[in-house]
């Protein structure tokens, strides 16, 4: 990939095509050819990126939440409520945007209301959303855990 010259940690496509790459020092786009541009506003880790429905790509960072409505620039939304924790994965799931820190699970309503879904007690290693519910993996112990699964 043309214009990435640093570690990748999540990729997503959106439904126009476009590619979103992020790495250790922000985000990369492309527009379906190999020549990736990095995005403006993000410098740092960067953990997860989901794309909504919408085309509103949602990024994860070791500094919190920023999300970007199509243009190349990104900004950041509100981290306060999470005490600045790390944004380890974003998913939009039914038109919600749900993060994960590393043990915890939070609703985000827009524009910057952060709810605490409670019930997960230990340590999150994952999520995704397969056939309408979204899974949070769990590991409480090195050859333990849970999976809970939202409808």
């Amino acid at each position: 990939m043309a214009g990435i010259s640093e570690r990748l940690f999540s990729i997503d496509v959106a439904d126009d095509g476009t590619v979103y790459v992020g790495t250790n020092k922000g985000v990369y786009m492309s527009n379906g050819t190999a020549v990736f541009t990095k995005m403006a506003g993000i410098s740092e880790r960067l953990f997860s990126i989901d794309v909504a429905d919408d085309g509103t790509v949602y990024v994860g960072t070791n500094k919190g939440v920023y999300m970007s409505n199509g243009t190349a620039v990104f900004t950041i939304m509100s981290n306060k409520s999470l005490n600045n924790q790390k944004i380890n994965s974003v998913v939009v799931f039914k038109n919600t945007i749900y993060l994960t820190t590393i043990s915890k699970v939070y609703k985000l309503t827009l524009p910057n209301t952060f709810t605490e879904i409670s019930g997960i007690t230990d340590n999150i290693s994952s999520n995704a959303t397969l056939k309408g519910a979204l899974y949070v993996g769990t590991s409480a112990t090195e050859f333990t855990g849970s999976v809970y699964k939202k409808n």
